[in-house]
């Protein structure tokens, strides 16, 4: 069945569910920038309140193994994203990033509408 899931036996067994906790580390990733860190250690902080959260949630195994790597996959690319939104400037692509994507759509939308 599309769509359903079941919860791993293990991690449900050891889960630390906390609501209030999980909003807190999602913030405080939000919150966090490179500053005066290395980039390592900037990753490493973030990785570590990734590692804690994930700790904390409880998500669940899709029977679909492609909804299943679509999901893994948007994780990653959320915590990408993230890591590069927070390096300091002279890091940073995620501008450049952007503009391309933004870019990329308005060429998409130039066609489309030309090709009307």
């Amino acid at each position: 069945m599309v769509g359903s899931f079941h919860l791993t036996t293990n991690k449900a067994r050891f889960f630390q569910g906390d609501l209030l906790r999980i909003f807190d580390l999602q913030f405080d990733v939000a919150q966090l920038k490179q500053g005066n860190q290395n980039v390592s250690e900037y990753f490493t902080k973030l990785r570590v309140i990734w590692d804690e959260i994930e700790n904390f949630s409880l998500d669940p195994t899709y029977s679909c193994k492609k909804v299943s790597e679509l999901v893994a996959q948007r994780k990653l690319e959320d915590h990408a994203m993230r890591f590069l939104r927070g390096l300091n400037d002279q890091y940073s692509c995620y501008e450049k990033i952007k503009r391309n994507r933004l870019r990329e759509k308005e060429d998409t939308q130039i066609y489309v509408v030309q090709s009307l």
